[in-house]
């Protein structure tokens, strides 16, 4: 993943914090997406699993748990993971942005435009970021969409 953050700077953090406090769930997340970054997404996967069992109502971690079966293309367990984010928190926009992007990978175009729907209303930054997201191509010719694109 090449956005500008230097992951392996995220991943030494998050490891000295650990050093000083092996139960800190802030920087324990903080490895798991130093991980994703760093494009090791089936360890990202395996490690927010673990994650999860100690505190199975996270939203960022089921988050990065749909960011990283995205990533290994199975879409069906990105969407559970990624619907689990919305459930635990509505407003979190992101998560909701990842379901949609499930959610177009199964062919679940109008669950998808609910979900997109409702992140570009609440979420302006990500209308503008869709039209150049690979998961948002197939319905670049949907005049859902792109009445959504125009707010």
């Amino acid at each position: 993943m090449s956005d500008g953050i230097d992951w392996d700077v995220k991943m030494r953090e998050a490891l000295d914090a650990l050093a000083e406090n092996p139960r800190d769930r802030r920087a324990e997340l903080q490895r798991v997406q130093a991980t994703l970054g760093k494009g090791k997404f089936a360890m990202a996967r395996a490690m927010v699993k673990v994650y999860l069992r100690g505190v199975p109502d996270d939203p960022r971690a089921w988050d990065m748990l749909g960011a990283a079966n995205l990533y290994l293309g199975d879409n069906e367990a990105a969407a559970d993971a990624s619907g689990k984010a919305v459930a635990h928190d509505p407003e979190y926009h992101i998560a909701r942005y990842n379901l949609a992007c499930a959610l177009i990978r199964l062919g679940r175009v109008d669950e998808a435009l609910a979900e997109l729907a409702l992140t570009f209303k609440h979420c302006p930054e990500t209308r503008e970021h869709a039209p150049h997201d690979d998961d948002m191509q197939p319905l670049a010719a949907d005049p859902r969409f792109r009445a959504l694109l125009e707010g």
